[in-house]
């Protein structure tokens, strides 16, 4: 029933393309999540900064039991890349000494403006936050079109 609202205020949103529609749905759905109703187990009240797979990460963060010395953050090739477990056995450390909060597509200013201060507002501040980045991303991709056509 509520995801049959849900879709039908999304149908008007479209239909008639009213602001005031679009705030009302947004406050419907942040209440129904905050009740714990629709998607319970993420906090849609920090989007569109808290997707799922942010959410989880950070659920996983906080139960550990102090903050990790070194955090690595990035787009997909981070968090494909850097595993805390292995990492910790191979240098012979505690496995939460490391923390992986790579997401795919994450970009510099996501991690500007977003992971950096959501993470000082959570008071973890690790000895080192490790930021990856796609290779070609300082490539300037117009001149480099430019040059190919």
């Amino acid at each position: 029933m509520l995801r049959n609202i849900y879709l039908a205020g999304v149908c008007c949103l479209v239909a008639c393309g009213n602001w005031c529609v679009v705030l009302s749905m947004d406050k419907l759905v942040l209440e129904l999540n905050r009740r714990r109703i629709l998607l319970p187990h993420f906090n849609m009240a920090l989007v569109p900064y808290h997707d799922p797979q942010f959410t989880m990460l950070d659920a996983r963060l906080a139960r550990y039991a102090s903050t990790p010395n070194v955090i690595f953050t990035g787009d997909s090739r981070v968090q494909n890349a850097f595993n805390p477990e292995i990492l910790a056995a191979g240098m012979g450390v505690d496995v939460q000494t490391f923390f992986t909060f790579g997401t795919g597509s994450q970009a510099i200013s996501f991690a500007r403006e977003v992971f950096i201060p959501h993470l000082l507002h959570k008071k973890m501040m690790p000895d080192t936050v490790v930021f990856g980045i796609t290779p070609d991303w300082a490539i300037n991709r117009d001149e480099l079109r430019a040059k190919t056509i």
